[in-house]
Parts: structure tokens; sequence; C-alpha cells
């Protein structure tokens, strides 16, 4: 039940964390083209920032203990390969492939996020609206 319970708040806390990625996305689609103005800029800045603000200690604070657990859980499936215990094997390998899951649906909105940027300084055409994007750029990092 415990491990029920934990894996539905961290689907939460993903979907929720997907959603907000998303809107980022969506905005910097929308204000980035050709060029983007100084306002603009400015608001898209400023909603990254409060999204990072938000979101990264929770993400660390989920994604180091999962990366620990992932290293004692394929500890514990070799030693349980040494013993030949391979019901025991399969049950840690079970438990690996649930933590890169969770991991995966926390770190692929992320990424998604940072190629859309890249995407839009690659497509501005206009160099002031480049040098903005290079001088204050708006890259989610945890």
């Amino acid at each position: 039940i415990l491990i029920f319970l934990l894996s539905s708040a961290q689907g939460a806390a993903a979907v929720v964390f997907q959603g907000e990625c998303w809107a980022l996305c969506s905005a910097v689609n929308g204000m980035c083209g050709i060029s983007i103005s100084p306002h603009d800029h400015d608001l898209l800045c400023e909603s990254v920032r409060g999204a990072q603000r938000r979101w990264s200690h929770f993400l660390m604070l989920h994604l180091m203990p999962q990366c620990g657990a992932i290293a004692l859980y394929s500890l514990s499936g070799l030693i349980d390969t040494r013993s030949r215990d391979w019901t025991g094997f399969l049950e840690q390998l079970g438990h690996v492939i649930a933590t890169l899951s969770a991991i995966l649906s926390q770190v692929v909105p992320l990424v998604t996020y940072n190629e859309t940027v890249l995407r839009a300084k690659q497509d501005v055409e206009e160099f002031p609206s480049l040098q903005r994007l290079i001088r204050s750029p708006l890259d989610f990092s945890v």
C-alpha cells in the first residue's frame, strides 16, 4: 500500500510538472518567432524563473534519493544473482525499471522545454532578439 501511495504522489507531481513545462513551451513558441520583443522576453524570463523556484528543490529532493535507490536496487540484484535467488533478482529489476520510469517522467518534460528554447534561439533572425536570448537565457536547469 505504501508503494502505491508513494507512486501516486509521484505521478501526480509529474503530471503537474509536465503541465507547467508544456505551458512554458507554448509560451516560448507563441512569443518567439523571427524576433522577440523586450517585454515578451521579460515575461518569459519571469515565468521560467518562477517555475525554477517552485520546482528546483522538489526535483532535487525526488531525483537524488531515486538515483540512490537505483544503486541500492542494483546492488541487491547483484547479491541475489550470487546466491542464485532469481525471483529476488527479478523483483529488484522491477524496482529499477519502476524508479527509472519515475525519473524519466520528470526529466522528459524538462528536456522538451529546453529543446524548445534551443529551437527558438535558432529560429530568431533579429540580432537584438538573439542577444536578449543569450544574455538572459530562458533555459530551465535544476
